[in-house]
């Protein structure tokens, strides 16, 4: 069975999905309000976007960082929000996934 790395490489995330590997699905609440785009888009984030270390309520990039971050699992940024580490980054990359296809970039 091939990764999903694999899958989104080749731009195929439907066989991702057919092969049980597809992401996870977002708390419902979010995902109305945060959805990139129609059902079904696919939508591809830098992989150097700062998922983690941005603050999805002020925007400041104030999160953990280096190796050492990847073991904090919560934080609280300087604004005073606190943020799981997962749930964050989750927020973050669909709003950036928003303004991509905002944008009409090509690779979305």
């Amino acid at each position: 069975m091939r990764g999903w790395k694999t899958h989104t490489a080749r731009g195929e995330p439907e066989k991702a999905s057919i092969h049980g590997q597809a992401e996870p699905p977002s708390p419902p609440a979010v995902r109305p309000s945060a959805s990139p785009g129609p059902p079904g888009t696919f939508v591809k984030v830098d992989r150097w976007f700062p998922s983690t270390q941005l603050c999805s309520h002020c925007g400041a990039l104030d999160g953990p960082k280096g190796l050492e971050g990847l073991s904090v699992r919560s934080w609280r940024c300087a604004c005073g929000a606190r943020h799981d580490r997962d749930e964050n980054a989750e927020l973050n990359l669909r709003l950036e996934a928003r303004s991509l296809v905002a944008e009409g970039r090509p690779d979305t």
